[in-house]
């Protein structure tokens, strides 16, 4: 956290952050079968994305991921890919791009 900041900045970084995480838990507790969270921040996500991997609550799933065999990737994630709106998107970044205002048009998010 950075001290130099006044008090407002921290009570809006903070607020912020609540907002967001009640829209996770949301996304989260009202998924049906599966849930897609997109984040290009590599950076940004690495700390649930590693206490979700640790839990095995997670599997992270690239661009590069895509074009492998499923002796490569394992059934489960195999499956998981090749079952569903990623089957189509092989390793072509607008087609993520694509894939994402779709989930966004339809509301996938709350």
């Amino acid at each position: 956290m950075n001290f130099n900041k006044s008090s407002d900045e921290i009570y809006r970084t903070f607020s912020q952050l609540c907002v967001e995480m009640k829209f996770l838990y949301v996304g989260i507790t009202r998924a049906k079968n599966r849930l897609f969270i997109y984040d290009d921040s590599i950076e940004d996500r690495k700390p649930i994305e590693q206490i979700w991997k640790k839990l095995d609550f997670c599997h992270t799933v690239n661009e590069n991921a895509l074009g492998k065999s499923k002796e490569e990737l394992g059934e489960e994630l195999y499956n998981l890919i090749n079952k569903g709106t990623l089957a189509d998107q092989k390793n072509e970044p607008e087609q993520w791009r694509i894939q994402g205002v779709r989930f966004l048009k339809q509301k996938f998010f709350s």
